[in-house]
């Protein structure tokens, strides 16, 4: 096992909210998921799996986390019923949680995560699942705040300290 660092990737209101079924199309954000993932581990649950358009992403390897039947694993697909499986069997440099809200949730809770890559998308969203930020954490960096077909974000990363 070798990892780097292990960051949490995710796009979230101004108020927090994280769920998957509020899709803002930012090509800036689509750009600023592949290059920061490009190389690296993916570690997502199975709805997550299941939303994405196209599988598997480029240049990553997956390790999709389910309660069920492991599925047969492929070609830079991997299924774990745990993340500390899904963790120890990592071999890239970096490693990215990608969702869904359980997988961001337990990495947190569980202390895995070094850094947060967050989108920050200026909106309130009401319902949907929250995601609570560590208190112990640094930003490092801080974009220029973007527009992209009324909708206005920006990307920010943080250090959690440990």
């Amino acid at each position: 096992m070798y990892i780097n660092m292990i960051y949490l990737i995710a796009a979230m209101t101004d108020n927090d909210i994280i769920d998957n079924e509020f899709h803002w199309d930012i090509s800036h954000n689509s750009k600023w998921f592949r290059m920061n993932t490009t190389g690296g581990t993916v570690i997502m649950g199975r709805k997550t799996w299941e939303s994405l358009p196209n599988k598997p992403l480029d240049n990553c390897v997956h390790i999709i986390l389910t309660r069920g039947i492991l599925p047969e694993n492929s070609e830079h697909v991997y299924w774990k019923n745990s993340f500390d499986d899904a963790i120890n069997s990592v071999w890239t440099r970096n490693t990215y949680i990608i969702g869904g809200s359980d997988i961001f949730h337990t990495s947190l809770l569980c202390r895995y995560v070094d850094s947060l890559l967050l989108t920050r998308v200026h909106t309130i969203v009401i319902g949907g699942n929250s995601l609570m930020l560590p208190d112990q954490k640094q930003m490092v960096f801080r974009s220029k705040e973007q527009k992209k077909r009324q909708i206005s974000y920006h990307f920010e990363i943080y250090n959690i300290k440990k």
